[in-house]
């Protein structure tokens, strides 16, 4: 917190500045008797000058000590913002009040949280050990002022006098929270250190996202603070009011943008792999934004997709929506998605539910050929027939119909039609169907399982998705 005071202290010599800061007092002092709002501005004066002589005096001769300045500052306050300790200690022998209020609800103490100051904090306490329990106008207490402002110090020192670790502000935002959802607070792995020893529940959620700890700290991207969570048990498995969980929140955070990169960041893969090895359920299937698979085939993050893949993720989930994620690789038009689900044995021929718009009313139920022929792309199509899907089922290629029966995509192109009923209308090679038996035999990760076949060399080549599916 910088306020107008303190901005004269840092700059004694500007008239201007000065002039600024004794209108406001003078303002605020309009509502008060004239002699009263004169010894007040004296009293002022003499603690922003850091007169303890002149303090006592003006003490002594009976001014106000309990005068609200601007923005309801008291003089108590003002010294914590200005670092005036024995300016303090006086004003507290002369009955100052140790929990008053500004206009924020904001006490003194809170103050020195703000501005890091430790001592006048440590006799604020110990003249009154109950103001660590004040909470400011949006319910937030010292504690969460003490972490929101990165003093591990004060943080530890409130701790020692009794600060509820678990505090929670009108939100339901704990300290361990606060620190979790801030963006560039100081020491935030040593204050994560000391929250989590002195028992911070792990486990909390806010009120209006029903977030964890762990699932802020996804949210803002921060690696360190979803390491030492996850290491003092955070459930990597909790979702909130969005059903994301820490894994999709933090997928969704850097993808969430339209002309977002998909290239995989270094940050989100460490955070990635730390949640994987924390026991991230890959199969979470609340919804689908709770879905790994999804969230990484939605955003064609194809290197993402082929990592979940990797780790026991399933290419077959049906999607609480119908969908799956073949069906939704197609719908995003994504090749390279389309070629990772397939070179782990995706489905091609379950049907799933695909809106053509984000009206309700506006889906139809297809398997991911026909959407790839609706939307005409020829290279997905093919992709899928090399992969064994069997074209010959598709009427329209099958046998001659009348126009109005083709898809619309294929009726504009005659070329691509003509080809496509022509494989549909003539069987496979041997050698291509011999590679869709050996494809179904291994079932997954058929690029790196087919190396370890007892076959040739070049028909270890030839029989890969990396040639087939070129």
């Amino acid at each position: 917190m910088c306020s107008d005071t303190e901005a004269c202290t840092c700059h004694p010599m500007s008239y201007e500045i000065r002039s600024t800061v004794y209108s406001k007092v003078r303002h605020k002092m309009s509502g008060y008797d004239e002699d009263e709002s004169r010894m007040a501005l004296r009293l002022y004066h003499a603690v922003e000058e850091n007169n303890l002589k002149t303090l006592r005096l003006l003490l002594v001769k009976g001014a106000n000590i309990h005068y609200k300045y601007f923005d309801d500052k008291s003089l108590l306050h003002i010294c914590c913002e200005k670092d005036r300790l024995e300016c303090a200690k006086l004003l507290m022998e002369f009955g100052a009040i140790v929990q008053a209020q500004d206009e924020w609800n904001m006490t003194p103490l809170m103050y020195c949280m703000v501005r890091h100051f430790c001592d006048i904090a440590n006799e604020l306490l110990a003249r009154d050990p109950q103001s660590v329990h004040s909470q400011d106008k949006f319910g937030k207490s010292v504690i969460h002022c003490a972490t929101e402002f990165g003093s591990v110090e004060l943080l530890k020192l409130v701790l020692s006098h009794g600060a509820d670790v678990d505090q929670t502000d009108w939100y339901g935002i704990t300290p361990l929270m606060t620190l979790c959802a801030g963006t560039g607070i100081r020491h935030s792995k040593e204050l994560c250190r000391v929250l989590l020893d002195a028992g911070a529940n792990i486990e909390l959620k806010d009120i209006r996202s029903r977030r964890t700890a762990l699932q802020f700290a996804a949210v803002q991207k921060n690696a360190d603070l979803v390491q030492l969570l996850v290491g003092a048990g955070a459930d990597p498995n909790t979702t909130d009011n969005a059903c994301l969980s820490p894994l999709t929140s933090v997928i969704f955070q850097f993808y969430r943008l339209k002309n977002a990169s998909c290239d995989l960041n270094d940050d989100l893969m460490t955070i990635v792999i730390i949640l994987t090895q924390a026991g991230a359920n890959l199969n979470l299937n609340t919804r689908e934004s709770s879905n790994p698979l999804y969230m990484a085939v939605n955003f064609k993050v194809e290197p993402l997709l082929r990592f979940f893949l990797d780790h026991g993720a399933d290419p077959n989930v049906k999607f609480p929506m119908g969908g799956t994620p073949l069906l939704t690789a197609v719908k995003k038009k994504d090749a390279a998605c389309v070629r990772a689900l397939l070179n782990w044995s995706a489905r091609s021929n379950i049907r799933g539910r695909v809106f053509r718009t984000a009206h309700v009313h506006d889906q139809y139920w297809v398997d991911a050929m026909e959407l790839a022929m609706d939307q005409g792309c020829w290279d997905i199509v093919l992709l899928l027939y090399s992969a064994g899907y069997n074209i010959s089922r598709l009427h329209y290629l099958r046998e001659d119909v009348i126009d109005c029966e083709v898809p619309e995509s294929l009726s504009r192109d005659k070329e691509m039609l003509t080809y496509l009923q022509y494989l549909a209308r003539n069987p496979r090679t041997l050698f291509h169907l011999t590679t869709i038996c050996i494809w179904k035999s291994i079932q997954s990760n058929i690029q790196e399982n087919i190396k370890q076949l007892p076959l040739p060399t070049r028909i270890k080549q030839l029989t890969s998705p990396e040639f087939v599916l070129e």
